[in-house]
């Protein structure tokens, strides 16, 4: 049996350790030998569930929960995602919530839905509790007198709650049998008992030491520790006063047998918990917390100036510094004092944000200051102080990340703050450190008219560089304030599915995992992981939102329990040769799956019950949907003609096909939308034009007529080609898509002519639906009150009004095309997911609000030059060359030429920004930036790159003229006119680059013997020499950079190490390990980025929606301010690029640094190989296997770890020349 009583232990107060006592328990009977205990949430929920089945029928488990109500909101605990559900078969679980408080009752009843599990825990009854007092006065060596008895009985029959019961025998235990009857009674509530209790307490120990300390531990958040409570009664003067009344202490601070006294008579009141990872004691039942705050805070003023003097202490006002006070005339008169007034150091702590080590390195973080001292400020009405010191302070606010979630003030300013941190929160929560860049690239727009977020930037521009360099100089993410409620990032693919369900409560998104959002907060509730393989295409919830079935691009289905979080996967669904899986649907007890010919029932537990073929006729070649009704018993078959049928003619190419009903087929085309009783139908039928008409069902009184669709009305004329039809939730309007936009039909109302009245929702100019492949429902929706109607196209979403059809606003903040979107009229939102793997939450109570705009391009930045003498940088799109400003961050002008319509592959702009030049796909525009006006352009096909070189006066094109020949044509600037050109072979194109004293061009390029680099004059073109790089562990280099502070010599850049050339003397200078080409200006130092030019990682959750804070080029390098000292700090690795020296920097997960040795040689050159090859003791390289790791090299003695490579470290000297005698490996 596993007994728990929460909220009355440290281990049974919070979550976490509940599941880990609960873990150790069961395994230490279950299963000895188990040691998987973890520490995370999501972990525990699955070992929890692993050991729940080690029950027997031997041995069974029993597991119970008292007071689920009593357990910490931390972690979502009151959400039960913790709680597994169903429970194996030989255990049973029993938890008793309290059904008014906190709405725990309410999810329960999600999670357990069968009735017959629920019982109610009434009172004891007078008989049970009087069985009980006698059993506990005869365990204690007790007896009453009759007559006290009789007043015993009374006060049972009044109430009998097992509470009331333990204070009664509290009570009676200090009768004497001489007691007067005045002193033996008894009251007769809960309330009455706790209350005289308190009275009596008072009356033993004080009344002003009782009242402030029970006021101090009710007041506060979680409950106070013992410390923490005798430092508060000694910063109160007035309990110091009350206790120090005939003398003068040494030191002033209260005595610590005081609160043990208090505490040693009042039994079974308090419960030791955790809190913050401290332990605290609290009340023990929430009927002494209620008569507690009705004694002691029945006035406003006295609980006010507790919860100031708590606030005081978690702030550490008096920590380390003396506190004044002032002494009673009587103490000044029996003391013999000159003054009444005093100040004394109360040793009490100063309370840090966080605490650190002998290192000087955070150890832990104060969360008791971090929890408390916010509480605290509210409720003493102390808010200039929490502006200052809690939501406008960015040391807390970092420190509070760091530790735990957000928290938030309802004020204007503090809203705004809020809202951000929301915004960001995929980012903060994982990564707190970059709180600062999103809270300066979200709220600059209000440094100017919102004081408190003025103070904050302040500060993260400050304090925040102590912990991330980064810091936006303007307006660079989305701001909150508009409409945009929430961004939900988690998925690491496109969510292709999502669905809320029936209580608004619960957003679900499928991809390669399934994720269960709270909308009511945006946060995760739990995240289900199938292990699949592929990504899920769809989402289908069942009615009653206790399951849901998606399928795979692979075939596969996924079945799992939306709150349960169960999952079963069921493969091989379909034999070799057959149609793929196009389409699911979800009942409350099956669901369904079908192929373009084929439809199958499954059971919940994921097994087949039936196949069908479908029946449709001949000019009908496509099952494309399957629509269930409630009962799951029926179902509706979608057929249309997806490819022309050779010699037969169909008027309406689609069929609307009931499987169990006696019902004809019904025969339309274009579009149809059916109501939710499956009886009325909008549809076009006649081939002829798009007229949208009404069909209803018309049942048929004889068993062997089938029932009919019979026409009801036309809605009107329309000549337009309709994709898709919706009707309304409330089935008042019908929506249609068309290629220029919607029309929305009033099906409730008629006009004068018979015909529905009509709005048309036009796009913007240049914009166009493109309708889905069989689709049936208008990627739009009707909001709260048919008010608007919101229409996604591409990646914006549209937002109309239905009273005149005015496109009201615009949302532009998806990156890519929207896949899905849903309203919830309830709650007056919308929620749009997209292929850039993000999920929007919209408030349309805020729709109009003013937005802070972003400048953006259409199409993702390809390319970014900056000129070097004015702030101003282009960037290179598919479309088009921007111009930005960098200091305000504004896109100052589109360059895009009228003449070209080809696709812009590079651009650069010269140093003073007067002129940019481009490379579009067949062309190379000059521009003049001013005007935006070509003044040259000519013609170049496949150009690879674009050089400024002679200090902006040319520039060079590269381009492919075959596939393993390359052409450099260098203009003049601005007009264009050629100066010279040469052509050079290459194995594998890399970009040219040009020597640190801007006299020579090095080309990456190739001869008879393999790659070699080409030395041009730079002025004339000339071709000066060629070298053939040589070195150790020679590898396929995948670009040149030239050295800054050596103008002969360039470094080769390949997957491990940068191998630094001498091009003048032709000879190899040293290589440095781990570096791949970025440098400082003088190449003191170079910044190490793992994966460089490699393939770029997927976006990440804490990515954001705004796009990675890294370089996706660079892996997880990072970009620092050059200013910042923060930048030798944080870096994962900084490496002088001078011989034999290499500074490691501080990083979280440090890395052994194993210099590149090995035996390794370029079979091409003569001089890697002889004897070195079979020297004696060195052993001979085994041919590496596919799957393995190459170990590592053993040290060299006497080398600096990492230090830089040179022929002289390798034990001799480098031979410049083949010997006679060498032979190739």
């Amino acid at each position: 049996m596993v007994l728990r009583f929460l909220g009355t232990s440290p281990d049974s107060s919070s979550v976490i350790p509940l599941l880990r006592s609960m873990c150790w328990q069961i395994a230490v009977n279950y299963k000895p030998e188990y040691r998987g205990i973890s520490s995370e949430l999501s972990l525990l929920t699955e070992e929890l569930k692993q050991l729940f089945s080690c029950a027997t029928e031997q041995k069974p488990l029993f597991v119970f929960l008292d007071a689920l109500d009593q357990l910490s909101e931390a972690n979502d605990a009151h959400l039960l995602s913790w709680l597994p559900c169903p429970l194996p078969q030989h255990v049973r679980l029993v938890i008793c919530p309290d059904p008014d408080r906190d709405g725990i009752f309410d999810v329960l009843q999600q999670k357990v839905t069968e009735r017959d599990n629920y019982g109610q825990v009434t009172s004891l009854g007078k008989d049970v509790a009087r069985v009980i007092l006698k059993s506990w006065l005869a365990e204690a060596n007790r007896q009453v007198t009759p007559s006290q008895w009789d007043e015993v009985k009374y006060a049972t029959t009044q109430c009998s709650l097992p509470l009331f019961v333990r204070l009664v025998f509290d009570d009676i235990c200090r009768w004497k049998s001489y007691s007067a009857p005045e002193v033996t009674s008894l009251e007769s509530t809960i309330h009455e008992s706790i209350n005289e209790l308190f009275g009596r307490i008072e009356t033993q120990h004080g009344h002003v030491l009782v009242s402030r300390a029970l006021g101090y531990l009710t007041a506060a958040k979680n409950g106070l520790s013992e410390a923490e409570l005798e430092h508060l009664l000694s910063l109160d003067d007035q309990v110091l006063n009350d206790v120090y009344q005939y003398h003068m202490p040494p030191v002033r601070r209260i005595p610590p047998l005081l609160w043990s006294r208090v505490r040693n008579d009042l039994p079974d009141c308090f419960a030791e918990r955790e809190a913050d990872g401290v332990a605290v004691t609290g009340w023990y039942h929430r009927h002494f917390m209620e008569a507690a705050r009705q004694r002691y805070f029945g006035s406003s003023t006295f609980e006010r100036e507790t919860h100031s003097q708590l606030a005081d202490y978690f702030l550490g006002v008096w920590g380390g510094k003396e506190k004044p006070f002032v002494y009673t005339e009587k103490q000044k008169t029996r003391l013999k004092l000159k003054s009444t007034k005093g100040a004394s150091d109360r040793k009490v702590p100063i309370q840090p944000l966080y605490f650190l080590g002998d290192d000087k390195t955070v150890t832990r973080y104060n969360l008791r200051k971090l929890n408390e001292t916010p509480f605290h400020l509210i409720r003493s009405s102390r808010y200039d102080d929490l502006y200052k010191e809690v939501l406008f302070n960015f040391r807390w606010l970092h420190a509070k990340l760091k530790s735990m979630s957000l928290q938030y003030h309802d004020n204007t300013d503090a809203q705004l703050l809020a809202d951000a941190l929301y915004l960001s929160a995929s980012v903060v929560t994982r990564r707190p450190d970059m709180v600062g860049p999103q809270i300066v690239g979200r709220l600059l727009p209000y440094y100017n008219t919102h004081s408190q977020i003025q103070s904050l930037i302040k500060q993260c521009d400050s304090d925040g560089l102590e912990v991330n360099a980064l810091s936006p100089c303007y307006h660079c993410m989305h701001s909150p304030g508009g409409p945009l409620q929430y961004s939900l990032e988690g998925h690491i693919s496109a969510p292709y599915g999502i669905a809320v369900t029936s209580d608004n409560k619960y957003l679900v998104s499928v991809s390669s995992v399934v994720i269960v959002w709270n909308l009511s907060t945006g946060s995760e509730f739990h995240r289900i992981d199938p292990a699949i393989k592929g990504i899920m295409q769809n989402l289908s919830l069942s009615p009653n939102d206790k399951n849901a079935v998606s399928y795979t691009n692979n075939d596969q289905i996924v079945v799992f329990f939306v709150v349960t979080g169960k999952v079963k996967v069921v493969d091989k669904v379909l034999r070799e040769g057959h149609d793929p899986i196009v389409g699911t649907a979800s009942g409350n007890d099956c669901f369904v799956v079908w192929t373009r010919t084929q439809w199958f029932v499954y059971s919940l537990e994921g097994v087949q019950t039936s196949a069908h073929w479908a029946m449709l006729p001949k000019n009908v070649n496509t099952l494309i949907h399957i629509e269930l009704t409630r009962d799951s018993d029926r179902r509706l078959l979608v057929g249309k003609t997806d490819d022309a049928i050779v010699g037969v003619e169909t008027e309406n190419n689609m069929v609307l096909q009931p499987t169990k009903d006696n019902i004809e087929d019904f025969y339309f085309h274009s579009a149809i939308a059916i109501s939710a009783d499956h009886r009325t139908i909008y549809t076009c039928i006649a081939i002829s034009n798009g007229d949208v008409v009404r069909y209803k069902r018309e049942d048929s009184t004889d068993r062997g007529t089938p029932s009919r669709w019979v026409f009801d009305r036309s809605l009107g004329t329309n000549h337009n080609k309709l994709f898709a039809m919706t009707l309304s939730d409330n089935e008042s309007y019908l929506l249609s898509t068309l290629a220029l936009g919607y029309k929305l039909w009033h099906v409730s109302e008629e006009s004068a002519d018979g015909s529905c009245p009509l709005t048309e929702l036009k796009l913007p100019t240049g914009v166009r639906n493109i309708p889905g492949k069989n689709q049936l429902r208008c990627l739009a929706a009707l909001t709260r009150d048919d008010e608007y109607v919101i229409g996604a196209v591409r990646k914006n979403v549209y937002v109309w009004q239905v009273r005149d059809g005015h496109l009201v606003k615009t949302l532009d903040v998806h990156s890519e095309r929207v896949l899905s979107l849903l309203c919830v009229p309830k709650l007056n939102k919308v929620i749009t997911a997209s292929i850039d793997r993000s999920i929007k939450i919209w408030n349309l109570w805020n729709i109009d609000e003013k937005e802070c705009k972003i400048d953006r391009h259409d199409d993702p930045i390809e390319q970014i030059h900056l000129a070097t003498n004015a702030p101003v940088g282009v960037t290179t799109t598919r479309n088009c060359v921007g111009v930005w400003n960098v200091d305000t961050g504004r896109l100052m002008k589109t360059l895009v030429s009228s003449d070209v319509s080809h696709t812009v592959t590079h651009s650069a702009i010269t140093a003073n920004a007067a002129y940019a030049v481009s490379a579009w796909l067949h062309t190379v525009l000059m521009w003049d930036v001013a005007k935006e006006k070509v003044i040259h352009q000519e013609t170049q096909k496949d150009v690879q790159q674009l050089l400024l070189i002679d200090n902006d006066a040319k520039f060079l094109a590269v381009s492919k003229v075959a596939y393993n020949r390359c052409r450099c044509v260098c203009r003049e600037v601005p007009s264009g006119q050629q100066i010279y050109e040469f052509e050079f072979t290459i194995k594998k194109y890399r970009d040219v680059v040009v020597t640190s004293d801007g006299l020579f061009l090095v080309v990456p390029m190739a001869d008879k013997s393999g790659d070699c680099l080409g030395v041009y004059n730079i002025k004339t073109g000339a071709h000066v020499y060629d070298t053939t790089p040589t070195y150790p562990n020679y590898q396929n280099y995948t670009r040149v950079v030239a050295m800054p502070d050596e103008p002969q010599q360039v470094a080769l850049i390949d997957d491990e190490k940068a191998n630094v050339w001498d091009v003048k003397k032709k000879s190899f200078v040293r290589a440095v390990v781990r570096w791949n080409g970025t440098c400082t200006r003088d190449g003191k130092y170079g910044l190490y980025a793992p994966n460089h030019r490699r393939r770029p990682r997927p976006a990440r959750p804490e990515d954001g929606q705004d796009g990675p804070l890294t370089d996706p080029a660079q892996g997880r390098g990072r970009f620092h301010r050059a200013d910042s000292l923060y930048e030798q700090r944080r870096a994962r690795r900084v490496l002088s690029l001078r011989p034999q020296v290499c500074a490691r920097l501080p990083c979280r997960r440090r890395r052994q640094d194993r210099r590149l040795q090995g035996t390794r040689r370029d079979p091409r050159h003569r001089q890697h190989a002889g004897r070195n090859v079979d020297r004696p003791g060195r052993r001979r390289r085994q041919p590496r296997r596919v799957g393995h790791r190459r170990p590592a090299q053993p040290r060299q003695q006497g080398l600096p770890l990492g230090a830089a490579q040179s022929p002289t470290h390798r034990g001799r000297p480098q031979p410049k020349t083949p010997r006679q005698g060498d032979r190739l490996r």
